[in-house]
């Protein structure tokens, strides 16, 4: 009788969330009659590490406008941002980088990050570090706003979404090499995305002004094993993986034989009992695309 493949112990309790790991939601305020109307100031406190997150974090203080206490918001931090730096939040907030604002007072060409897809949302467009969005056009009539995405394709959004000006922190992240396995292993441990296509949102949608820091950081190479060990630590628990030509037919429907190659079709069918569905299961194509890919718009 075969060992179990581990395809099914993936779904026993043997493996660790590090989910636990994170300081905090990284998202912004609560959408209230402050930001509608006028705008709000905060304080950068400090900049914090969120592990399996490639941007930083910044804690921002704000005084809460109903009660006599004071609110600390975490937000994703953009390119430029340091401690002490103010944070203008609302729709009479200026036009600078750091700053919350709907994407309706933003001018075609502005550099945007953190946006919301939906009024109120918090944040759900151009969060990874070194990326950003960029305002394409404005439509009154209807208060939508289009955005090209990091992917490079364009969507269209509520002008009263907000969104943060800037670039997000951390670019040129994915530069560096990883060269060694134990960088790639720290890498996955803990993860979303920005593509390139292009949105339309409401005018009222928010976005932060600028880009997200930390750019650049995947640029950099691992080097060696040890550090992709911490690297995919703090995300999910897929490496170090092996493959299954490289084990003994016992342990994978790939393995075995005298040389390492399937032996079979690699393409696997929706009903197959566990112990099979390793491949490209319920494939609709196999093999590589050729030519060039238009990016769908939406």
């Amino acid at each position: 009788m075969g060992r179990v493949i581990r395809a099914q112990r993936r779904s026993h309790a043997i493996f660790k969330s590090h989910t636990h790991h994170n300081k905090n939601p990284a998202r912004l305020r609560n959408l209230d009659f402050a930001e509608r109307n006028g705008y709000i100031r905060g304080i950068v406190k400090d900049i914090i590490h969120d592990a399996g997150r490639g941007a930083p974090l910044a804690r921002v203080v704000f005084r809460d406008p109903y009660r006599y206490k004071q609110r600390s918001e975490t937000f994703i931090a953009t390119e430029g941002l340091h401690t002490g730096a103010f944070v203008y939040c609302g729709k009479k907030a200026t036009l600078a980088v750091g700053n919350v604002i709907p994407v309706a007072q933003c001018p075609e060409g502005t550099i945007i990050c953190n946006v919301e897809e939906k009024t109120g949302d918090r944040g759900a467009l151009a969060r990874t570090s070194g990326n950003y969005a960029t305002i394409i056009g404005h439509s009154p009539d209807d208060n939508k706003t289009r955005i090209r995405l990091p992917s490079g394709s364009k969507k269209t959004i509520s002008g009263d979404a907000r969104a943060t000006i800037g670039i997000v922190a951390g670019g040129g992240r994915i530069d560096k090499p990883l060269l060694k396995a134990g960088r790639a292993f720290h890498k996955y441990k803990a993860k979303r995305l920005p593509s390139g296509s292009k949105k339309t949102i409401s005018g009222d949608a928010r976005a932060t002004i600028g880009i997200v820091a930390g750019g650049g950081r995947i640029d950099k190479p691992l080097l060696k094993a040890g550090r992709a060990f911490h690297k995919y630590k703090a995300k999910r628990y897929n490496w170090p993986r092996t493959r299954g030509v490289a084990m003994n037919p016992v342990d994978h429907p790939h393995g075995g034989g005298n040389h390492q190659h399937i032996g079979k079709a690699s393409t696997i069918a929706r009903s197959a009992v566990p112990g099979q569905k390793v491949g490209l299961i319920a494939a609709r194509r196999t093999g590589l695309l050729r030519g060039t890919v238009k990016v769908k718009e939406v």
